[in-house]
């Protein structure tokens, strides 16, 4: 498959400022539905193994996903940002970086009620998530979070694998991922905190009603935060004929699709022999969901079960296309020559990516990345032959785990292969930061307001 074609669109091409575009707004109820970018409207045969592998024994899974009012709103939410960060993104413009996070850290740090006379941006950001939604059950919450915590290493590795496919092979993801630059220019800083986020929710026990004060809120807030800075930036760098034609940098679809992938956990588990049910599924959905409400997916875009999850899921993947012209560059720093990993790190971190891809996603598709790279002649199809082994006897000893009496005090302390899992993936680039003196506080877009350091979009 031939890499996109770069187009020449940037910001100065822009007729009006983000804002003002004909699509540029927060859906409301009583809105008619906005259709599917034009861009995105197109099914790929890219992620088919990966979706009949996965999701085949829970839904229908076909070439062309037949539209529903779910994939309606789904499409919709493609135009769309985050309602209630992007205005902070913006006074962080009109206040300027500086005073836009100190006032941010602060909310964060005391409360909302503690800034006399308050930007009403942030007003309205921490009025609307100090607390959690009416329809979160935080009792079930904490059963499904254990329920995702429960899988084995396969799934564990699943999630992970899924995270750095849609990265460097969804078209958007790359896209927007590649022009901000941060792979290039500061890999650890930006890989530590990403595993800090991921690590934050897998393995907090703030499930709360209410959120607000807890670190791992606070790490959630400054990652949704990030990702409003970059959109925005990305949105005045790219201009309004690129959003017409793709929609939202980093949408609010494309974020609900990031979470939703956490039902990896069991599925993979599922695939090799540890069944799990409809009600395993919904558990853990439902702590899912809690957490895609306080990153900034919009309610009404949330499904309310799992199985809408996976539908919703599968028709993400399935609109992905192909790769921008920054997979490359981002392949060769996450696994290659240029990779921020040495010695065995950097040798086990090829082999789960290589072994996940060719077993989870399928041969085409993990040819694709490599395709190009240092990489390109790395044998997956043997790697996936031991992870198919090695997984096969991994999930027969998490079942036989199972049985044994205090098998959920031990994950409740961290000594599940979970645990283990992310200490170990994660742990290593955090150790690494710490040891390079690299701080991980999220504030790397802080300056990315203007865009102007973003690189032009190079997808068609």
């Amino acid at each position: 498959m031939a890499e996109p074609a770069t187009v020449t669109t940037t910001a100065e091409t822009s007729r009006t400022e983000p804002g003002a575009w004909a699509n540029d707004y927060a859906w409301q109820p009583g809105m008619k539905l906005r259709p599917i970018p034009p861009g995105k409207d197109q099914f790929g045969d890219l992620w088919m193994h990966f979706r009949r592998n996965l999701f085949g024994e829970w839904i229908d899974v076909e070439a062309e996903a037949a539209p529903t009012d779910q994939t309606r709103m789904f499409d919709d939410h493609m135009w769309q940002g985050d309602e209630f960060m992007d205005p902070v993104a913006d006074m962080f413009q009109r206040l300027g970086h500086k005073t836009g996070r100190q006032l941010f850290e602060r909310a964060l740090a005391d409360g909302i009620d503690s800034i006399a006379d308050a930007p009403p941006e942030l007003v309205r950001l921490f009025k609307k998530y100090e607390k959690a939604p009416d329809w979160y059950d935080p009792a079930r919450g904490a059963i499904g979070q254990s329920k995702m915590k429960a899988a084995s290493m396969v799934g564990a590795i699943g999630v992970m694998g899924f995270a750095t496919f849609d990265t460097l092979m969804n078209t958007d993801v790359s896209a927007s991922t590649g022009a901000t630059g941060r792979f290039r220019t500061e890999p650890v800083r930006r890989f530590a905190e990403s595993g800090k986020y991921i690590s934050l929710i897998l393995s907090s026990q703030a499930v709360s009603a209410e959120p607000a004060g807890t670190e791992v809120f606070r790490v959630a807030m400054r990652v949704r935060l990030m990702h409003a800075l970059a959109r925005t930036g990305l949105k005045r760098r790219w201009g309004e004929e690129h959003y017409e034609r793709h929609g939202n940098p980093i949408s609010n679809s494309a974020t609900c699709g990031f979470m939703e992938a956490f039902l990896l956990f069991q599925l993979m588990d599922h695939v090799f022999g540890r069944k799990c049910t409809e009600k395993d599924l919904d558990d853990a959905w439902h702590f899912a969901s809690y957490w895609l409400y306080i990153v900034g997916v919009a309610e009404e875009l949330i499904p309310r079960n799992a199985l809408d999850a996976i539908r919703n899921l599968d028709y993400l993947v399935a609109r992905d296309g192909g790769p921008s012209e920054w997979r490359q560059e981002m392949v060769e720093v996450l696994v290659g020559e240029q990779s921020v990993y040495t010695g065995m790190a950097q040798k086990m971190t090829v082999w789960i990516l290589a072994s996940t891809g060719n077993v989870t996603f399928g041969p085409v598709l993990t040819t694709e990345l490599f395709a190009g790279t240092s990489l390109s002649e790395y044998d997956h199809e043997r790697a996936g032959r031991q992870l198919r082994r090695a997984s096969k006897m991994t999930v027969r000893l998490s079942m036989l785990l199972d049985r044994l009496p205090g098998r959920g005090a031990l994950q409740k302390r961290g000594w599940g292969a979970f645990d283990i899992l992310l200490w170990v993936t994660f742990g290593v680039i955090e150790r690494m930061a710490a040891k390079q003196g690299i701080d991980t506080d999220f504030q790397g877009h802080d300056q990315s307001g203007r865009g102007n350091h973003f690189g032009a979009p190079r997808v068609t």
